[in-house]
C-alpha cells in the first residue's frame, strides 16, 4: 500500500482579492520548473552542499543565506537555533520554501518564523517564539505550524492558516506601532498591515492579566480577512491587585475588515480587581469601521466566576470615530451586558442573537442611523435600552424581544424595551413588526412591552399610549415566540407551531432570526487537474464550489485517494487525506500539495462538499496521474571549476 499523502498546502485563494494571491499565498509546496531541493538536518554540515538529505546543510542560517527564488528546503526532525527568516525574496512563479513536517511540526523546532521577504512560504515548524510578517514582505504564507504568537507588522497579502497558536495575536503597523498619541500621528509610523487572512487556526491567547490586550488589531489596518478560526482565552488576575482594563479583543483604527465562520471563547477565572473595573470580551474604539462579523459565534463567560461585557464601540479622544460597522447571522451569548459606550453611528445587527443572563442584551446610549432586523434579543430582565435617537435613518424591525421577567418600574429598568429616555417625543426612527414577550407578564396583555420617559409602560400595536404618541410598533405584538428550547443554556431560536413571531415580520416574514431550511447542496466539484508530478508528489487544483449550487461558501471537504479509479459507488472505501482544505467562496481557484508519495504508481483523487446545513454535494470525477520513477529535477549548475574552497 502507497504511504498516506499528506496535505502541505491548501485554501490559499481569497475571495475578492486578486487572483495572483489567490492561486500563490499557500500552494507553493511545489517546486517551480527549475528550482532546487535543499535540505538541512542536525547531523548535516554547512560546508556541504545540501543538495540531499546525504550532504544536507546543519543550520537554518545556512539555508537562510543560501535559498535562491524557487528553491524547496526540507528540513528534518530536531531542534534549531536559527530562526527561518530568508536573505533574500523569491517570485509570483518561484517562491521560496521551508518545509519541516507539517503532519507533526513539534519534530522540528526553531526559535520564531520572522518573515520580512516576499513570496516565502513555511510549513511545518513549532516556533515558540511564534510569527512575524513584517514589512516589506508580501505574499508570505505559514501553515501547519504550532506558533507561540501571530503577529502581523504591515506585512501585505500574507496568509497564516491551519496553525496551532499558544499566544498573542495582532495586526500592527510596522515596529507593531500604534501610530497615534491622541490625534499627534508618530513619524515613524509608515506602513500598515493590509489584505492579511488568518484563515483556520486553533488560538489559545491563554490567561488575560489586568493590561493586557490578547487580541489587538491597530494602525489601519485594513481588508484583512479572519476566518474559520477557534479562539478562546481566560481572564484571571491572580497576583495582581491592580484595576488596568484588559481586553480578549480590541480594534483602533482597523477599517474594512471580514470576520467570518468564527468561534469566540472567553472565560473568567476570578473577577477583577475592583467593583468598577470589568473584563472586557470585545472593544471597538477610535475610528474602527466598515468591519463585518458574519457567521461569528461568541460565548463569553458562561462559566465564569465573574461577568465579562462585550463593548460594541467606545468613545475616545483619540481620531476618528467608529460606525458603518455590521454583524449578520451571528450568535453572541454572555453572562455579562452587550453595550455601547459611543453612539451606534451606521451600525447594522441583522439576523442574529444577542442573549445575556446577567444584564440587558443591549445598552445603546445614542442610536443614530442604525439598523436592528430580524434578530432575537434574550435578557434576564429588560431587553433593549437605547437612551435617544439621532438622525432620521434609524430601523428596529422584524425583532423578537424576549425578557425572563420584564417588571414595571418607573426606573430605566423596567419593561421588556426601553425605546426611549429624553422627555420629549421620540423621532427619527422607525419600529414596528417586532414581537415582544415575557412569560412573567403573560396577564397584563403586553403592557410591559415598552416603557420611556414620561410614560409608565404600553404594549405595541394600533391604538396604545406608545402608538399614539410615536406612530410606531402599529404591527408589532406581544406573545410568545414559541422557541425550540428558551432556556439560556440550550437556547434554539427556531419557531415551533403556533408562535406568535410567525407572520409579523417586514412583507409577512417571521419576527426574529430568519432560518430558512435549506436543502441546496453546493455543486460538485467540475473537475480535479493534476500538475507538477514528480515521483514523491503533486498537486491538485480545482475551482470551488459553493454553498447553494456555485453561490457562497461550503463548509467542509472530503477530499479522498486511492490506488484504484475513484467514482460514487466506492467514494467511502477510499482513503480520506490526512488534514481536509477549507473551502473558500464559489467561483475561487484552489490548490492541495500532496507529498509522501510512493514512485511509479498510480493515484486517484476525488473530492465532495458539504454545506452548513448538512447537504452533501455529488463526487466529482475523480483526477488520475501516475508518479514519475526518479526525481527529474536537475542539480544546479557548476558555478565555480576552481580546486580551492
Amino acid at each position: 500500500m502507497s504511504p498516506q499523502p499528506s496535505l502541505q498546502a491548501s485554501a490559499r485563494a481569497r475571495s475578492m482579492r486578486a487572483t495572483l494571491v489567490s492561486l500563490l499565498v499557500l500552494c507553493a509546496g511545489h517546486e517551480a520548473a527549475h528550482a532546487a531541493a535543499r535540505y538541512v538536518a542536525p547531523g548535516g554540515s554547512d560546508a556541504n552542499s545540501g543538495a540531499s538529505p546525504a550532504s544536507a546543510w546543519a543550520t537554518i542560517a545556512k539555508a537562510n543565506a543560501s535559498l535562491q527564488p524557487g528553491d524547496v528546503c526540507h528540513v528534518a526532525a530536531g531542534g534549531y537555533s536559527n530562526s527561518i527568516n530568508p536573505a533574500r525574496d523569491g517570485t509570483a512563479s518561484a517562491r521560496i520554501t521551508f518545509i519541516g513536517d507539517p503532519g507533526d511540526p513539534s519534530s522540528v523546532v526553531v526559535p520564531s518564523v520572522s518573515l520580512s521577504r516576499s513570496y516565502i512560504t513555511v510549513k511545518g515548524f513549532r516556533a515558540d517564539n511564534g510569527t512575524d510578517l513584517s514589512v516589506p514582505g508580501r505574499f508570505d504564507s505559514v501553515a501547519f505550524c504550532r506558533l507561540g504568537s501571530v503577529s502581523f507588522r504591515a506585512g501585505k497579502d500574507c496568509m497564516v492558516a491551519h496553525n496551532t497558536v499558544a499566544g498573542r495575536v495582532g495586526f500592527y503597523a510596522n515596529g507593531a506601532m500604534g501610530c497615534y498619541n491622541k490625534l499627534v500621528l508618530d513619524p515613524a509610523c509608515y506602513a500598515n498591515s493590509e489584505r492579511d487572512t488568518l484563515r483556520a487556526n486553533v488560538i489559545d491567547l491563554g490567561s488575560i492579566g489586568p493590561g493586557d490586550k490578547a487580541w489587538a488589531m491597530w494602525a489601519w489596518t485594513q481588508e484583512c480577512v479572519v476566518d474559520s478560526n477557534r479562539v478562546s482565552a481566560v481572564f484571571d488576575r491572580t497576583g495582581s491587585t491592580s484595576g488596568d482594563e484588559s481586553f480578549f479583543f480590541i480594534t483602533f483604527h482597523t477599517y474594512h475588515n471580514h470576520f467570518r465562520d468564527n468561534r469566540w471563547t472567553v472565560e473568567a477565572a476570578t473577577p477583577p480587581a475592583c467593583a468598577n473595573c470589568n473584563w472586557d470580551a470585545f472593544r471597538q474604539r477610535d475610528s474602527s469601521y466598515a468591519n463585518t462579523w458574519e457567521r461569528d459565534t461568541m460565548r463569553i463567560g458562561l462559566n465564569s466566576a465573574a461577568p465579562i461585557r462585550f463593548e460594541f464601540t467606545a468613545q475616545s479622544d483619540y481620531n476618528g470615530y467608529n460606525k458603518f460597522n455590521r454583524w449578520t447571522d451571528c450568535l453572541l451569548q454572555a453572562r455579562g451586558s452587550f453595550w455601547s459606550q459611543a453612539e451606534f453611528d451606521e451600525t447594522t445587527i441583522e439576523n442574529s442573537v444577542i442573549m445575556s443572563s446577567a444584564d440587558r442584551a443591549l445598552e445603546i446610549p445614542v442610536f443614530k442611523n442604525s439598523v436592528l432586523r430580524h434578530n432575537t434579543f434574550y435578557a434576564p430582565g429588560q431587553v433593549v435600552w437605547i437612551d435617544s435617537f439621532s438622525g432620521t435613518g434609524s430601523e428596529i424591525s422584524s425583532n423578537i424581544f424576549y425578557s425572563a421577567s420584564a417588571s414595571q418600574a418607573t426606573s430605566n429598568d423596567g419593561g421588556i424595551a426601553f425605546y426611549y429616555h429624553a422627555a420629549n417625543s421620540p423621532s427619527g426612527f422607525t419600529a414596528d413588526n417586532n414581537l415582544y414577550f415575557s412569560p412573567t407578564s403573560t396577564d397584563q396583555g403586553g403592557a410591559l412591552s415598552l416603557m420611556w420617559c414620561c410614560w409608565p409602560s404600553s404594549a405595541p400595536g394600533p391604538g396604545t399610549p406608545w402608538a399614539s404618541l410615536t406612530g410606531q410598533d402599529t404591527h408589532s405584538k406581544h406573545g410568545s415566540p414559541r422557541f425550540v428550547d428558551s432556556t439560556f443554556a440550550g437556547f434554539d431560536p427556531h419557531l415551533l407551531p403556533g408562535s406568535l413571531a410567525r407572520g409579523v415580520g417586514a412583507g409577512g416574514s417571521d419576527a426574529g432570526v430568519v432560518r430558512v431550511a435549506d436543502v441546496t447542496p453546493p455543486a460538485a466539484v467540475g473537475r480535479i487537474d493534476t500538475s507538477f508530478v514528480s515521483d514523491r508528489s503533486l498537486v491538485l487544483s480545482w475551482t470551488a464550489p459553493g454553498d447553494d449550487g456555485s453561490v457562497g461558501t461550503a463548509t467542509a471537504y472530503d477530499l479522498r485517494w486511492s490506488n484504484l479509479p475513484i467514482d460514487a459507488s466506492n467514494f467511502s472505501a477510499a482513503t480520506p487525506v490526512s488534514v481536509q482544505p477549507i473551502p473558500v467562496a464559489g467561483g475561487t481557484p484552489q490548490e492541495y500539495f500532496v507529498s509522501g508519495l510512493s514512485p511509479v504508481s498510480d493515484y486517484y483523487f476525488a473530492i465532495r462538499t458539504r454545506d452548513d446545513a448538512g447537504n452533501w454535494s455529488g463526487v466529482g470525477p475523480a483526477s488520475h496521474a501516475r508518479t514519475l520513477s526518479i526525481d527529474r529535477q536537475p542539480p544546479a549548475s557548476v558555478k565555480d571549476l576552481s580546486p580551492g574552497p
